[in-house]
């Protein structure tokens, strides 16, 4: 059974709170060992739009973090 997006939130905050320490630790594994994650997050959202929502939010984390450029949202 697929997880509702509240319950997909509180994995994707608890992802979050790890990314400073994962960056720290993984160094230059850090991209692989953030997607492997996102995607044991976003497998429980099960096919569909919760899964692109998981895939999207994880973006966004990567943007606030400065891993990535910011995501125009209006794109």
């Amino acid at each position: 059974m697929a997880l509702t997006r509240d319950q997909l939130q509180v994995h994707l905050d608890q992802l979050e709170g790890s990314v400073p320490g994962l960056v720290d630790t993984q160094e230059h594994h850090f991209i692989e060992a953030f997607a492997a994650m996102v995607e044991t997050i976003a497998d429980a959202a099960g096919p569909g739009a919760d899964r692109d929502w998981v895939e999207h939010q994880a973006l966004g984390m990567l943007a606030r973090h400065g891993l990535i450029p910011p995501i125009d949202e209006a794109a």
